[in-house]
C-alpha cells in the first residue's frame, strides 16, 4: 500500500480534524492537559493567550448551559411523571365512583396546560427569557455551593 504525499501546510480546520482523530486513536486513554500545557500548545501554534482565555471562558459557559438544559429537562420530566401518577389516581377514582367525579378532569386539563407550557419553555435555548433563567439558575447554584462550603468548614470544627 502506497502512502499518500503529505502537504506542507494544513488549514486550521484540517489541523482540528487530524488532532481529533489522533486523540481518539491514541493509546494513552483519557488525555488530560493542565491549563499551562493548553496555553503552551496555543503559544506554539502562534495564538494569543487572550484568545485562548476567551475560548476557555466560552467553553466553560457552553458546559454550564448544557448542564442547565439537562436540569430543565429533568425537572419537566419529573413534573410529567407526577402529573401522570395523579391523573391515573383521579381517573381510577372517577371510574370507581361510576362517573360521578367527572369534574376531576378540569384540574387535570389546566395542570396539563401548565406542564405543556413549561415543556415548551424548556425547549427554548435562546432569547432573553432563557438567559434570565440561566443566570438565575447559575446564581442559585453558586449560592448553594458557597453555603455548602461554609457548612463543611463549620461542621469539622
Amino acid at each position: 500500500m502506497s502512502q499518500l504525499p503529505s502537504p506542507k501546510f494544513y488549514s486550521t480546520e484540517q489541523v482540528q480534524q487530524i488532532l481529533n482523530l489522533a486523540i481518539a486513536r491514541s493509546d494513552v486513554g483519557e488525555l488530560e492537559l493542565s491549563r499551562d500545557q493548553l496555553c503552551e500548545i496555543a503559544s506554539e501554534l502562534g495564538m494569543d493567550i487572550k484568545t485562548v482565555q476567551k475560548a476557555e471562558q466560552d467553553w466553560s459557559l457552553q458546559q454550564k448551559k448544557q448542564e442547565f438544559n439537562l436540569y430543565r429537562k429533568i425537572k419537566v420530566k419529573n413534573r410529567v411523571v407526577r402529573y401522570l401518577i395523579v391523573n391515573v389516581f383521579l381517573l381510577t377514582a372517577n371510574l370507581l365512583s361510576g362517573g360521578w367525579l367527572s369534574w376531576l378532569f378540569y384540574p387535570s386539563l389546566f395542570w396539563g396546560l401548565t406542564i405543556a407550557l413549561e415543556l415548551w419553555k424548556s425547549l427554548q435555548t435562546k432569547g432573553e427569557d432563557y438567559e434570565r433563567d440561566f443566570l438565575s439558575w447559575s446564581l442559585k447554584k453558586k449560592m448553594k455551593q458557597s453555603l455548602f462550603s461554609i457548612w463543611n468548614r463549620f461542621r469539622f470544627y
